[in-house]
C-alpha cells in the first residue's frame, strides 16, 4: 500500500518561532516519514500568512528530496 503525506506548515510568531525552524522541522520530518514507509509528500502554497509557509514548495520539495 503507497501512503503519502499532506502537509500545512504553520508558524506562530507570536512564540518566536521563525520560518528557519518550520523548514528545519519540516526535513526532519519528512526523514522520518520516508523511514517509516511513505512514499510521496504534498505541501501546500499560500503567500503572505503564517499558514502554509512554503512560498515556493519545488524549493523545499528538492532539499527534502534525497
Amino acid at each position: 500500500m503507497r501512503r503519502s503525506l499532506f502537509w500545512l506548515l504553520y508558524q506562530y510568531p507570536e512564540t518566536g518561532e521563525c520560518v528557519a525552524s518550520v523548514h528545519e522541522t519540516a526535513l526532519e520530518h519528512a526523514a522520518e516519514a520516508d523511514r517509516l514507509g511513505f512514499t510521496s509528500l504534498w505541501l501546500a502554497e499560500h503567500h503572505f500568512v503564517n499558514l502554509g509557509t512554503a512560498p515556493n514548495p519545488a524549493v523545499l520539495l528538492a532539499a527534502i528530496a534525497p
